[in-house]
């Protein structure tokens, strides 16, 4: 009769099972660090300063045309003041990022009262002209970019518990 044994050391794999079970705790502690690094490359994709006017402005209406001037500039005055001065829609921003062991969450947040009609949803076509970055375009980029940056972050967590 022949009985061949093979004998193996398990340690390793005792090793590896640890490791596995603290990898994803190391990675939020990791992720916590960067996220002043995403959050401002996020703002600096986002951030753009627009350029001057463009003439003749390009009203979405005759009747919005009408209005401002009807209503002096909205009750702003006209000229209306550039709202990319501070306290405006640049400084307006932030970035919430929120990580959980299950997934990640960026919010862009945009807290100047008139955003929506400058770089949100109902963007008007003289904002756009001048170079105001809507931020639905930008957002896959921003993605994109937090998406690489915790990839970067989970390479870099497993090279340290190696």
């Amino acid at each position: 009769m022949i009985a061949p044994k093979l004998v193996f050391d398990l340690a390793p794999f005792a090793r590896d099972a640890e490791r596995a079970r603290i990898l994803p705790a190391l990675f939020l502690v990791n992720l916590r660090k960067r996220m002043k690094d995403i959050k401002s490359d996020i703002l600096t994709i986002t951030t753009v300063t627009p350029g001057p006017v463009v003439y003749p402005v390009a009203w979405k209406t005759e009747r919005q045309r009408l209005a401002f001037y009807a209503t002096d500039g909205f009750g702003k005055g006209i000229p209306t003041g550039r709202v990319h001065e501070p306290g405006g829609v640049l400084g307006g921003y932030d970035v919430l990022l929120e990580a959980t062991p299950d997934a990640g969450e960026i919010t862009l947040v945009n807290t100047y009262p008139n955003a929506v009609f400058i770089v949100g949803e109902y963007q008007q076509p003289f904002h756009q002209n001048t170079g105001w970055v809507q931020v639905d375009t930008v957002m896959p980029q921003n993605q994109v970019f937090a998406v690489d940056a915790a990839f970067d972050v989970w390479d870099q967590t497993v090279r340290e518990t190696a």
